[in-house]
């Protein structure tokens, strides 16, 4: 099992803030990135969800933490939606455990 993430979004923010790594006033970038575990390339489920805070000065990526002011600024901005990307792994094995039961029956009948 492997641990995959991708991109969600990104969003630029409304006010300059002050960079906690260059002590720059600029506009920070928001990316929100999800990831999900996969078996064999197949992804089965969402795990956890991450939102960083790019600065578009010195490019320093830091994690935003959920008591962060702007934490529900982003969520509400780039809302979580079902994505089927990250669960048609669990359809593609159902539809095998059921072949592979439809066979072992077929067999053990013979």
């Amino acid at each position: 099992m492997n641990t995959y993430v991708d991109l969600v979004g990104t969003t630029e923010s409304l006010t300059a803030e002050p960079c906690k790594v260059c002590s720059e006033k600029v506009k920070c970038t928001y990316q929100v990135e999800q990831s999900y575990i996969a078996l064999l390339f197949l992804p089965l489920f969402p795990t956890k969800r991450t939102i960083y805070r790019v600065c578009s000065n010195c490019s320093a990526r830091l994690k935003v933490k959920p008591t962060d002011q702007d934490y529900a600024w982003v969520n509400e901005t780039i809302p979580k939606r079902f994505n089927f990307k990250y669960y048609w792994g669990i359809v593609a094995l159902a539809g095998l455990a059921f072949l592979l039961w439809r066979w072992y029956n077929s067999v053990m009948q013979s």
